[in-house]
């Protein structure tokens, strides 16, 4: 009942004060909307874990380690997507663990534990960054959504963040975007805005950013960066259009894009298949095999099948 009378409160306030209603659309664009319960099993994990805290900004973010038995052979930093927390990548722990990898999980400025009540793409790569300067030199860093976003623009560093490149062997992405476009456009779906208030909405976040959203697409950076990179996307994700992944893959000859068909945006974070691909990778090294087929460097712009045809009335952003 409350989301139907949001969406009914901005696409009225949207066809009468368009300006109005993108306003407050950006506000909430930087705001997660939940902070999603942690399971009972999920709990547990996080329960035999060293919680540790890291200063990023100003603000306490909550995160969490956990050390195998004998010497690591070096750290894994997991970083979750949006309206998410670390709680949700404790299938990983275990598998990780097993191959004599420490792991380090953390809640996202605004998210789970952590504080704050605004964030964005680049202030999670930020904090990302912030995270793996506590923890040193990593193996590897997998991200999730968000946070796959968060994790390549904390590799490529001073790009787009006029910070170091965060010290990482490789990379694992998993349902993420290259351009945060979208995300503005989720949003704006999800709150039925209507043309002319989605339009605004993109002029009050280009003023905000002091570019055009896509100006922040990972393919724009120069030479991306140069981590080994395993690229998961299920090509059905509702969530965020699998040309994102066939774009990056395009882009970067470092990205080795692995289809996860029937999983969605959510439960591919979970896939014992794709965990399993990923440790491998991650612990030896062998991304196994080539590049899939890629598409054209346009394909980013390409709706996929089956895409609303207004890019207004796309889904909005989930928990991930």
């Amino acid at each position: 009942m409350r989301d139907r009378l949001v969406r009914a409160y901005f696409r009225t306030l949207g066809a009468l004060a368009p300006r109005a209603a993108a306003q407050r659309a950006f506000a909430l664009a930087a705001q997660p909307s939940a902070r999603p319960r942690v399971s009972s099993a999920a709990r547990a994990l996080l329960e035999r874990a060293e919680p540790f805290t890291v200063d990023a900004d100003d603000r306490r973010l909550c995160a969490y380690r956990w050390r195998g038995n004998g010497a690591a052979a070096g750290t894994v930093l997991l970083a979750h997507g949006w309206n998410s927390r670390a709680a949700h990548f404790t299938p990983w722990v275990e598998p990780l663990l097993a191959r004599a990898l420490d792991v380090v999980a953390f809640d996202m400025p605004a998210h789970g534990e952590s504080e704050g009540r605004r964030t964005d793409g680049l202030d999670m790569a930020r904090a990302l960054g912030c995270v793996a300067g506590e923890v040193g030199q990593l193996r590897g860093v997998v991200g999730h959504s968000a946070g796959a976003y968060a994790a390549a623009a904390a590799a490529a560093g001073n790009h787009l963040l006029g910070r170091p490149p965060v010290a990482v062997e490789r990379l694992v992405l998993i349902a993420g975007l290259d351009d945060p476009l979208l995300h503005f456009v989720g949003v704006a779906g999800m709150l039925r805005l209507g043309p002319a208030a989605g339009e605004e909405l993109l002029r009050l976040a280009t003023a905000a950013y002091g570019h055009p959203l896509t100006a922040f697409a990972l393919t724009r950076i120069p030479g991306g960066w140069p981590q080994p990179t395993l690229l998961f996307h299920d090509p059905g994700d509702p969530e965020v259009p699998f040309s994102e992944a066939r774009a990056l893959a395009a882009a970067f000859p470092n990205i080795t894009l692995l289809p996860a068909e029937g999983f969605g945006h959510r439960r591919i974070l979970r896939a014992p298949g794709v965990i399993e691909r990923a440790v491998d990778f991650l612990a030896a090294g062998s991304a196994g095999g080539g590049p899939e087929p890629t598409a054209t460097a346009d394909a980013r712009r390409r709706a996929p099948p089956g895409a609303p045809a207004s890019r207004w009335s796309s889904p909005g952003p989930r928990a991930s």
